[in-house]
């Protein structure tokens, strides 16, 4: 089953135009659009569905996501990521929720009033030190005197998460147990000055409200788990499993990106490549299937050869 949902003003659904494929309206298809606090929907089938036991013994039903930011085109390991998660919710006859991560807008938590130039310093004598740059806490030492003369002076913040002090464990399906060091680890920015949620607030409280069970995103977020994790610790939480994909490179060996270069999907299907092409391209990238003596796959194909989950070979 395949959910489509945008969180905040989807802009009168142009969205869907840039993430959605007619070639998936098919009747195994239900779409959610969240504009403005109003759910739109259309179910188009009914399914059984899968269920899982989490640790407290309780039923849950499979669901996977992919959240996307609207901030550029999709690219190769964007699909990749996307297919990935649609093969094994697929396979497992869960839910596969496409969530557009739209935040980019014009006790365990404490307010923060470092300017932007203060915060640039605080990185430049890291480096200048050859220090991980991470942010010095030093808001989260002031006294209640001086927040309330910042307060009164109506001064701008932000809040930041307190970053657990002691050494973080994160276990990752692919990449198996990571220690993490507390001097690591930032304490990560929940709210914006403007009073808007980030990334890192935002996505554990949609994966949780939309009962996500096993996260598949780009290992460039594996340093940002255990920000994640203390989120759900701090709410009282079961944090879903962790699937960390390896990046993909080109050929300068720099990460693909979606804003520099041609490598978004649209820009291979103007040039006249077969959706088919596109998607056995990219799913086998980093994944080689045994038995496998086909050159093209179809999606009730790979749902079977659902890609490994253990550390890939680098």
């Amino acid at each position: 089953m395949f959910l489509v949902r945008f969180r905040g003003a989807c802009k009168v659904h142009s969205l869907n135009i840039n993430y959605t494929n007619a070639n998936v309206l098919k009747k195994d298809t239900i779409f959610t659009c969240k504009t403005q606090n109003l759910i739109f929907f259309k179910n188009l089938y009914s399914t059984k569905n899968v269920k899982i036991e989490d640790s407290g013994n309780e039923v849950r039903e499979l669901r996977v996501r992919f959240a996307p930011s609207p901030t550029g085109k999709l690219h190769l390991g964007g699909l990749r990521t996307a297919l990935y998660n649609y093969l094994f919710a697929r396979k497992h006859k869960g839910k596969f929720v496409l969530r557009i991560e739209d935040t980019d807008r014009d006790g365990l938590a404490y307010k923060c009033y470092c300017s932007s130039s203060t915060l640039e310093e605080i990185r430049n004598k890291a480096l200048k030190e050859g220090r991980i740059p991470v942010y010095d806490k030093r808001c989260s030492m002031l006294n209640k005197d001086k927040i309330n003369s910042l307060e009164n002076e109506g001064k701008p913040y932000t809040i930041r998460l307190k970053c657990p002090s002691d050494t973080n464990i994160v276990n990752d399906r692919v990449y198996g147990t990571i220690k993490m060091g507390a001097a690591q680890q930032d304490d990560a920015v929940l709210i914006k000055s403007d009073g808007t949620p980030t990334y890192h607030l935002a996505h554990p409280v949609d994966d949780h409200l939309m009962k996500i069970t096993h996260v598949f995103r780009g290992e460039e977020w594996l340093p940002s788990t255990p920000k994640h994790l203390a989120i759900y610790r701090g709410l009282g939480w079961e944090p879903p499993i962790y699937v960390h994909l390896p990046l993909l490179f080109n050929t300068n060996k720099t990460k693909l990106s979606k804003r520099t270069g041609d490598v978004d999907v649209d820009s291979y299907r103007k040039k006249g490549y077969l959706p088919e092409a596109i998607l056995n391209f990219v799913a086998f990238l980093g994944w080689t299937p045994k038995n496998n003596s086909k050159e093209i796959l179809s999606l009730d194909e790979l749902s079977e050869m659902e890609p490994p989950l253990s550390r890939p070979s680098l």
